[in-house]
Parts: C-alpha cells; structure tokens; sequence
C-alpha cells in the first residue's frame, strides 16, 4: 500500500505476528510531534536574537522567516503539517544541515545569544540525522514512483508551498533528488530532477539561498540524455555547459563522442519507443495456486502501482449476488449494537465494517501503542530474507498489531499467509495458516493509502473505521 501524504495511511490492526527492532525517528508520528515543539522553540529564541542582530545577520534572519511560515502551518493544524511530505523532508532538513550552519554565526554573547544555543544544546539528542534525511528524500521518491509524479507536482505547489522568494523547495532541493538518482543510476529522475532544478535556477536569480552550480546541472543533464538514447539532447546540454565553462576538457571529450555517436545513428533521436503495456487480461480468469508461486514480482509490482494510481484493472471473476449490504446476526454484541457489513469483493472475500470500534477505543490504542513503537520487519522477495522496514513501524498489543505509516508509508506487495507453511516461522507456532486479515483504519487520509490486491485487481479505499 502506498500512499500520496505522508503519514497518511492509518495505524493498522493486523492479527498476527512481527519481529520487532529499533527504529530511526523519522517515521514515526510521536517522534515528529516532538520535533515540531523543538522547532517552535528554536524560532522563538532565534527570532529573540535577531532582534539585537538584524544588521549584520541578514541571511540568518531569512532562515528565520522560512521556519516562521513552516510553524506557522503547524499551529493552524499539526497533524496535517506533519502529515505533508515535503514539510517534514524540509523539516528534518533544517536540522540536518540549516540550524547547525546558522548555530555557527552566533558569536556574540548576550541573554538572547545564550538562551538561544542553551536551546540548541538541551534539544540536541532529538534531533534527526543524515540517515533519516536520506529516508524522507526516499520517501518522496517513492511517491513519485508508485504514483508516477513529475518534480513540478511537488515544487509547483501540488505538494509543496510558495514563499515570496520562490518555491519552497528550491533549486538545491531539486539538485539533490537528481544527484541522489544520479548515484543510483536512474536516468529518467536525474534528467526530470535536473530539468527542474534548471528551472527554478533561472526564477531564483535574486534568491540568497545555496545555489546549485550551474554547469554541473547541465553536465547531469547531458549525460543522462545521453544514457537514455537523447543524443541530441546530450549535445545541446553539453553545448550550454561548454558555455559557462569552455575548457573543461571532459565536457569537450563527451561533446565528441555525443556527435559522433549521433553520425552513428543517421541524426535520428534515438530513444527507445516503450514496449506496449499488457492489458493484465489473465487476471479477469483468476490465478490458481501454481500460479502464485511462481508470478513475477516485477510484473506483480506493476500491477501494484496501477492500482494504487486508481487506475481501472482487469478483476478476478465476481459473484454479483453476494455483493450486497447487511447487518450480520447471530452474535450476542449484533444483538445489542447492529453490525452492519458491506462485501465489495468476492473472490476473495472483502468486506467492509463500518463503526466497528469508537473514537474513544481508537484514541485509547494510540495512546497506549505510540511509546512502543519499533521499527517492523518485512520480507524482502528478491532475496527471501527479512529486512528493516524504512516506511513504517510497528508494534503487537495483546492480539492485534499496531502499524504507524511513516512518511510516504506503505507495504510493497505481499503475502499475509504462508505459501510454504513448514519452512515459515507461521508454521513453527503450530496454529496453521493464516486465514483471514483484518485491518482497521484509524485516522482518515486526504489522498491515497489505498489497500490493493494485485492478484485479483482489487483496490479499496481507506477510511476511519
């Protein structure tokens, strides 16, 4: 499951079994609701000392004015900031790299000066590290993944917030993400990321802020066009880099071979046509066992991501009849409360019950879950191995599972049964196989956190139970 907010997809009781580990902090919401209290703090004492120091502080106090409008959407409503991809990838960026550059200029001693860095000194064990930047610029990405987004969607305002010097992610932000797909050799993003950050380039030219070097945008730029079959564009870009730099001898070198490589190719664009799409017919038949055993992860990711988009699937075949709305009967607590149940899906069996617990008994399980909060594990199906899970933690209180969706929080495709159940550690506990699943959303989401069963081309909304 994946899903569009960050923090959004709910706190999830799943019957069942996890190891538990320790976790980094920036997926989990308690841990974030702290750091946003750190914050205001931090603004308050700094915005005290620019008061004696406007003068000659003048950078310091534009960093100010940034945390100033970011707290200020946290005050009007904290979950809902908190729950913003790019303000908490911004948020742990501030503590990552701006407030311990900005601690630096604070030289002078005074009351404000003291109080300020006292701050800094006592918050200093909360704060977040390179390794959980790294994690929500990971998360972002996978947005932009599982839900195919442009950089625009999340510079242009979609998911990002203006300022009056420009976007708030800015040009470095968008350099950052290209470099970091750059490293792990994705192209296509290093090209969408790169083009970006040459965009907001040229619309900050007034902007003080760390600026990218220009050059080195279009060096990634031409050499990801290159890779990805654009010769022409490779030239062009290589051209402009030539510009800001003349001799730079590897830009001429590559400037070469990128014309004589388009000789090569008759000056024809050469990017390869994508293959046509399969239109996934098989799964209208339904998948026997055999089947499943063997289907392709790829292929099973794929489907994964249409049905996360929204996207209309082929479906396992239906029983119409019993697609229907009742109240079930026959319990002692249907006897005193009615329990109504929706089935939405048929092969399998998915149904929905609504008010099965109240606000009261979902506040009182995030209160006792949220302090025993670990990072869970998940099983990794190219390897087979279990694996730290970075989008979402978790915790077992009594016979239900807690689950808190970090940032971009989602489960990749799997299995909640055993299909090899004597070698599995569901088989060692000698209950037999898991027969049934049962999942109760307890926070509402504003965009995405579908549950979506590839096998079959299901897809079910989520909503507080």
């Amino acid at each position: 499951m994946a899903s569009k907010q960050a923090l959004l997809a709910s706190f999830y009781y799943l019957i069942g079994m996890t190891v538990l580990v320790d976790c980094e902090m920036f997926t989990a919401l308690s841990h974030l609701q702290r750091l946003v209290n750190i914050e205001m703090e931090l603004s308050d004492a700094l915005d005290d000392y620019i008061a004696e120091q406007e003068a000659r502080l003048r950078r310091l106090k534009i960093f100010s004015q940034d945390v100033n409008v970011a707290m200020e959407q946290a005050k009007s409503n904290r979950d809902k900031y908190i729950g913003h991809p790019i303000n908490t990838y911004l948020m742990v960026k501030r503590f990552v790299k701006d407030w311990p550059a900005h601690v630096k200029s604070v030289e002078q001693e005074g009351d404000s000066e003291a109080l300020l860095l006292d701050k800094l000194d006592n918050y200093r064990k909360y704060y977040p590290g390179q390794e959980d930047l790294e994690g929500s610029m990971d998360a972002i990405k996978r947005l932009q993944d599982v839900y195919e987004l442009k950089p625009f969607d999340f510079t242009g305002g979609q998911f990002g917030i203006h300022t009056a010097l420009g976007s708030f992610l800015t040009a470095m932000d968008a350099y950052n993400f290209g470099r970091g797909a750059y490293v792990s050799e994705d192209m296509e993003n290093t090209q969408q990321w790169m083009q970006e950050s040459l965009r907001l380039l040229d619309m900050e030219a007034d902007n003080p802020k760390e600026k990218p070097s220009r050059f080195s945008i279009l060096d990634h730029l031409a050499w990801s066009s290159y890779q990805l079959g654009d010769v022409r564009e490779a030239i062009n870009y290589t051209i402009e880099a030539l510009q800001v730099f003349p001799n730079h001898q590897r830009s001429l070198s590559n400037l070469r071979n990128f014309k004589e490589a388009q000789k090569l190719l008759g000056e024809k664009r050469s990017k390869e046509s994508n293959p046509g799409v399969q239109e996934f017919g098989y799964l209208a038949s339904g998948l026997s066992q055999s089947t499943l055993k063997s289907f392709d992860w790829f292929e099973e990711r794929r489907i994964f991501k249409k049905l996360c988009q929204g996207e209309p699937m082929p479906q396992a075949p239906q029983s119409p009849e019993r697609l229907r709305c009742f109240y079930k009967t026959g319990h002692p607590l249907c006897t005193i409360r009615r329990c109504p149940v929706e089935v939405v899906f048929t092969n399998p069996d998915i149904m929905i019950l609504p008010n099965l617990v109240s606000d009261e008994e979902i506040e009182r399980v995030i209160k006792i879950s949220e302090p025993l909060l670990n990072r869970a594990t998940v099983h990794n199906p190219l390897t087979g191995k279990l694996e730290v899970a970075k989008y979402r933690i978790s915790k077992r209180y009594v016979c239900i599972m807690v689950q808190n969706y970090g940032l971009a929080g989602h489960y990749d495709p799997h299995f909640d049964f055993s299909r090899d159940l004597e070698n599995s550690s569901l088989g060692q506990l000698g209950t037999g196989n898991r027969i049934a699943t049962i999942l109760l959303y307890m926070t509402d989401v504003e965009a995405g956190g579908a549950t979506v069963f590839p096998y079959v081309g299901a897809r079910v909304k989520p909503k507080k139970i």
